[in-house]
């Protein structure tokens, strides 16, 4: 009875003894948002209120108890829109969801820490495939392993249908 009793209290013990607990340096500014990089860690975003410019400090948190990277980036949008899904190397921050003329801007992030600011545009492309680009529903976006994508859905007037169309990024 003796034995049960030890092992019963060592198994409800144990997984509390292997939480990992460590310290994030403070900075300038405080942490005010935590976002879930699945698979690879957590980006704690930090701002500067008293700022005229919308510069958010990124601080990537992997596996050991340090911080990996640091960056900044100054989104458009004082609340950019953070994409990422389970396994990818890449995420993103966008400035808006939908498109402004076609256009949209985003900066794209891997786990070593490279920035990479970009602006697209759908616009020329869906003009060679016969669409208007202002008659185009955002149904959806996806974070691939290789891409970000967009999913658009119109209606064609000839064949009476919704149409699906997809921008790979």
């Amino acid at each position: 009875m003796r034995i049960f009793i030890k092992l019963l209290v060592i198994c409800s013990v144990s997984p509390f003894s292997w939480a990992q607990t460590f310290e994030i340096p403070k900075e300038k500014t405080p942490f005010i948002e935590v976002k879930d990089w699945k698979g690879e860690g957590a980006i704690l975003v930090s701002k500067d209120s008293k700022s005229a410019t919308n510069q958010t400090l990124l601080t990537f948190i992997g596996n050991e108890p340090r911080s990996k990277w640091q960056e900044t980036i100054i989104p458009k949008n004082e609340k950019p829109v953070f994409l990422a899904s389970d396994g990818t190397r890449y995420v993103y921050f966008m400035d808006q969801i939908e498109l402004d003329n076609g256009k949209f801007s985003f900066y794209q992030l891997n786990n070593a820490g490279n920035v990479k600011p970009t602006n697209c545009s759908y616009t020329v492309a869906f003009k060679k495939l016969g669409y208007a680009i202002n008659d185009l529903k955002l149904v959806d976006i996806q974070v691939t392993d290789k891409a970000l994508m967009h999913l658009f859905e119109t209606y064609d007037k000839a064949t009476k249908s919704k149409i699906m169309l997809a921008g790979l990024m």
